[in-house]
């Protein structure tokens, strides 16, 4: 299980995590950036400089709208993300080969979007502010 954060807001606590990202074509380059499940987001994103620093292999542009309605265009990249416990910093998570992601500037936090999270039975407990992807044990115990 993952524990909730305050990574989107410092008074607000959400399902957050901690995400390694890492170049595919040289996996010695990773950079570690906190990030958020956001199930109104398609496609994962994360902040531009994140990429940058990675040296990321860019795959071209797509077409975004954001959370407010704007139509924007950005950067799409392939990395490999691992998904961690934000808090204890365990890799209790999971890990996801080459998936396309997009950059967008300005960002200072990932959204964690449906192309990963669709992929798993989620669990959201907010009262005890834990969170799972495939949540072998816990979800099965708590239904």
């Amino acid at each position: 299980m993952f524990d909730y954060g305050n990574t989107q807001h410092p008074n607000h606590v959400s399902p957050d995590a901690l995400l390694q990202i890492i170049n595919p074509n040289d996996l010695t380059r990773k950079e570690e950036i906190c990030g958020i499940v956001d199930t109104g987001s398609v496609i994962t994103v994360l902040p531009k400089f994140i990429v940058d620093h990675l040296g990321g292999v860019d795959y071209g542009q797509a077409k975004a709208t954001t959370a407010n309605g704007e139509k924007i265009t950005l950067r799409k990249y392939r990395v490999h993300i691992v998904v961690m416990n934000h808090n204890s910093r365990d890799l209790y998570g999971q890990g996801f080969r080459e998936i396309d992601v997009l950059a967008m500037p300005k960002k200072k936090y990932a959204l964690i979007g449906r192309d990963i999270i669709n992929q798993f039975k989620v669990f959201l407990d907010a009262p005890k502010g834990k969170w799972g992807l495939r949540c072998i044990g816990y979800c099965e115990s708590q239904e």
